[in-house]
């Protein structure tokens, strides 16, 4: 006899053999209307809502919605339809604000099965199974955000291996595949609730997640300092976003200002790289409209390190008055400020005030060159290279990325961007075949190393020395990848690099015609960037001969 049983808790047999269920299929995140419909979810939401409302009309917008109240409930079959049932009542963004208040939503008013009839009649059934100590760690796991760590739940939770598994084989906390433990949206809520009816508790464990993130991002930042397993870090980063995002926003409501801007300005070697970035910038505008940090170096630093996101945004001269009034709050203290008088030059150069930018680049090198901080050096060479170049000397230049180049491995820091700077410089003087190799070294060192920030910057050169190598198909392809990449992390280039781009695609529509201009750019924007790096791949084979030397300014 075989016997099939659905259970949330595991059988404890040793006959038994275990198959997990999860949610229903969720459309992937950045999905077309067409793949959202098509998605398992969705596809169920879509039936259930239609028995209510046979008339009921759904566009791109309305898709976009239900993609959220899916994945509110976690794909979860019962959540759906529970949620779809209400669309004879409340519109669909409505019940999409609801289910992020409160688990009530998912109730069938006429119920046929008691046990059935909401989310929270199953939890609660389950939830009474479980003993004292058990009840208190699923509470007190409600904390983190998108998931946790085994070490996070013992020091949070008081949730040893034991209690884990557990909770696991009742289906209340969930494995990821890569090692990590969540709970599922729906139990979130409800677990949440059930803390929440314990203040004391609740207050203790949210202090000791606030006091793990502290510790984690102190981790990240120092092993992102030292270019320590970068792609590792930043992941981790990523997975634990959500835990920093609660605790910035506690640290805030309770007035622990020092607390908020240590957490930010320790993840700039995350954040850099262009990832989270308009939102870290929002968290740094709540930070500086309260009192200052306690200590005047934290405050000096908040206040540089929100310029410099306020830079990457493109907001130019809202980063030049924040930087500025930092270099005069270190000045007062007597601190060292190389590091902020590089960050000014940036922004000053980004808003094509190159007199500024080359004053305090200067500054910035003299002052690297005095602490012999040669990670700053190699900074500071890379970006006089630039006002070099802008200015026409092509030569100087050149020798001057060389210096950096040399100055970074003399650190033993990171060398792409100079390397991108480097080909740049190389193509412009007519040295394709070494501008290529420069550039897709660079490219693959910034995609390695977590840098999406730079990779539009490096495909849009690519894409410039393509066409000036005669290959305008790919020219336009990168161009355009380049602008779709862009936009998606919405890091500003700045504007005389943006024209210079939209010259050279100017330029390859003049060469290829409009159709086949429109054909190659489209694919650009849909080519993923794995894609993209194969075809330079292939196009690294092809020989590229010297275009013969420019002539320096």
């Amino acid at each position: 006899m075989k016997v099939l049983v659905t259970s949330r808790e595991r059988l404890t047999l040793d006959e038994a053999w275990t198959l997990h269920l999860r949610g229903l299929m969720l459309p992937p995140d950045g999905a077309a209307p067409q793949q959202i419909r098509q998605s398992e979810a969705v596809q169920l939401f879509l039936m259930r809502a239609m028995r209510q409302q046979l008339d009921l009309q759904i566009g791109p917008e309305d898709l976009q919605v239900i993609w959220r109240i899916c994945a509110a409930v976690g794909g979860s079959p019962l959540g759906v339809e529970l949620a779809a049932a209400w669309v004879r009542l409340m519109p669909l963004a409505q019940i999409g604000q609801e289910l992020t208040r409160s688990l009530d939503l998912l109730e069938d008013s006429s119920p046929v099965r008691a046990r059935h009839h909401s989310v929270r009649a199953v939890f609660d059934q389950s939830w009474a199974q479980l003993p004292p100590r058990e009840q208190s760690a699923l509470a007190r796991l409600s904390v983190f955000g998108a998931g946790w760590t085994g070490q996070d739940a013992q020091a949070v939770a008081q949730a040893d291996r034991s209690v884990l598994a557990r909770l696991v084989d009742h289906s209340f906390v969930e494995i990821t595949s890569q090692g990590r433990y969540r709970l599922h949206p729906l139990m979130q809520q409800f677990a949440a609730e059930r803390l929440h009816t314990q203040p004391e508790l609740e207050e203790d464990t949210t202090a000791l997640r606030r006091a793990t993130m502290l510790e984690f991002v102190a981790a990240a930042g120092q092993a992102l300092r030292l270019y320590e397993a970068e792609g590792t870090w930043v992941e981790r980063v990523f997975q634990e976003f959500e835990s920093i995002r609660r605790s910035l926003s506690e640290w805030l409501r309770r007035g622990e200002v020092d607390a908020a801007a240590t957490c930010l300005n320790t993840l700039r070697p995350f954040w850099m790289r262009g990832l989270a970035l308009p939102e870290i910038r929002h968290w740094y505008g709540l930070v500086l409209s309260r009192q200052h940090p306690s200590s005047p170096a934290l405050h000096t630093d908040t206040l540089l390190l929100a310029g410099e996101a306020d830079m990457y945004l493109g907001h130019l001269d809202s980063a030049i008055t924040l930087m500025t009034a930092s270099l005069a709050s270190a000045r007062t203290a007597g601190r060292p400020v190389p590091l902020t008088y590089l960050l000014i030059g940036q922004a000053a150069w980004r808003r094509g005030d190159l007199t500024l930018a080359r004053h305090h680049y200067t500054q910035a090198h003299q002052t690297f060159v005095e602490l012999a901080n040669w990670p700053g050096v190699a900074a500071s060479l890379n970006n006089l290279a630039l006002l070099l170049k802008e200015s026409g000397d092509l030569k100087g230049a050149k020798t001057a990325l060389e210096d950096a180049l040399e100055a970074k491995r003399r650190s033993g820091g990171d060398e792409d961007t100079v390397l991108i700077n480097l080909g740049t410089v190389l193509r412009d003087l007519g040295y394709h075949g070494a501008a290529r190799e420069r550039l897709v070294q660079g490219l693959h060192g910034v995609m390695q190393r977590g840098y999406r920030q730079f990779i539009p910057e490096a495909l849009s050169e690519l894409g410039r020395l393509a066409l000036a190598a005669g290959h305008p198909v790919l020219a336009v392809r990168l161009l355009s990848a380049a602008t779709a990449l862009g936009r998606e992390l919405t890091v500003v280039r700045p504007a005389h690099e943006q024209a210079e781009s939209d010259r050279a695609a100017q330029q390859s529509e003049a060469l290829l015609g409009q159709d086949a201009f429109a054909d190659a750019w489209q694919a650009g924007q849909e080519l993923p960037l794995e894609d993209i790096v194969q075809q330079l791949r292939d196009w690294s084979d092809v020989p590229l001969p010297n275009a013969g030397t420019s002539q320096s300014g």
